[in-house]
């Protein structure tokens, strides 16, 4: 009897040792991060200003914007493929193209690269188009550390074909290609999500970088940095008239001069011409007096003493139909201007702004 009945016991025991054992893999491979995680969240706070494809002049539609999140940033398709149109949408938030040629350029270098009706894109051809394009903004056409040999370095080197050789040496020499990139490029495999956010993650701060290496002036009143929340034309001369040379998407640039008379003013909506530091060199922008300061994120809450109006922009002329009775708000940014003070609060209508409210008090 006890034989017999021991039986059943062992069955299950080892039954359920048997799924204990086949569960801890799986336990472990989820506890592990992707190599890409870093990047990604760094690269996620690049594309703020794109978010949910919402911003009415800017390059990427709501479709397309949706397409990429949920494709692309999902954290089970990293290692998948990445679909040519979420690569040309990483591209028109990621590289700074000329104004108006922005879908020609696309065409050329990435949907006229591959083969009629292909869904995905190889790693050369990702590359080497990429190179390309930011050619006419961040990359001239050779990398800046001589000391990196992509010949020497990648044992699959001539497997590149010719024709993308020397831009995957640019992109290698520039610090472009993915963080997983070392001893072998790979050129036919082809693209995958996480590749795509890893590149893109660095040619974003790249032109970070690029955009803070000039000093600003120590003029008296001079601000150092301002903070652009629309896509804003420049030009290479303080004459409009010439054309203009590009957009600069919403981002803070780095002011280098100014015109002499940038004090005098009748009203905070006069506009002036300001010299900042661009992919392209020096160029000029027209900004209004209110818009030139600077946001900052921030983590704290006020408390509303009155009813307070709403605004889709830090600037006290942009008040919209809304208002908020008196409450407790969570402020998430502040704008900072020599003639007022914003905050950036969230509300049931998303995110909006509203100017140094009388009375407001902090409230941890």
């Amino acid at each position: 009897m006890r034989i017999s009945s021991v039986g059943p016991f062992i069955k299950k025991g080892t039954i359920l040792s048997v799924i204990l054992l086949l569960m801890v893999p799986i336990f472990s491979h989820a506890a592990e991060a992707h190599w890409v995680e870093p990047e990604q969240k760094s690269y996620k706070q690049q594309i703020v200003p794109y978010k949910d494809g919402s911003s009415m002049n800017g390059p990427v539609t709501r479709e397309e914007w949706n397409s990429f999140y949920f494709y692309v940033l999902h954290p089970a398709r990293y290692d998948e493929p990445i679909d040519i149109g979420n690569w040309a949408t990483m591209i028109k938030m990621g590289v700074q193209l000329p104004k108006g040629k922005e879908d020609d350029l696309i065409k050329g270098y990435v949907y006229d690269l591959v083969p009629m009706y292909a869904q995905h894109v190889n790693r050369e051809t990702a590359v080497g188009g990429l190179i390309k394009l930011l050619s006419f903004s961040l990359v001239q056409g050779s990398g800046n550390n001589k000391q990196l040999d992509a010949r020497q370095d990648f044992l699959d080197f001539k497997d590149i074909r010719e024709m993308h050789q020397g831009l995957v040496q640019t992109a290698y020499q520039d610090g472009l290609l993915d963080s997983v990139t070392t001893t072998n490029f790979r050129p036919k495999d082809n693209l995958t999500n996480a590749e795509a956010i890893s590149i893109m993650a660095k040619v974003m701060k790249k032109y970070e970088q690029e955009a803070s290496k000039i000093t600003p002036p120590t003029q008296p009143g001079f601000p150092s940095v301002v903070t652009l929340f629309e896509n804003t034309p420049m030009y290479s001369s303080k004459d409009a008239s010439q054309g203009m040379n590009g957009m600069i998407s919403p981002q803070h640039v780095r002011i280098l001069a100014v015109q002499e008379d940038w004090l005098t003013y009748s009203n905070v909506t006069d506009t002036k011409w300001f010299q900042v530091a661009t992919w392209l060199g020096p160029q000029w922008i027209q900004l209004e007096l209110q818009q030139v300061g600077n946001f900052e994120q921030v983590d704290t809450n006020l408390l509303l003493q009155q009813s307070t109006s709403l605004q889709d922009s830090p600037h006290p002329d942009s008040t919209l139909s809304f208002a908020l009775s008196p409450q407790k708000v969570h402020v998430i940014g502040f704008f900072r201007s020599k003639f007022a003070e914003s905050f950036l609060i969230e509300t049931w209508v998303g995110p909006r702004w509203i100017s140094n409210p009388h009375g407001a008090t902090q409230n941890k």
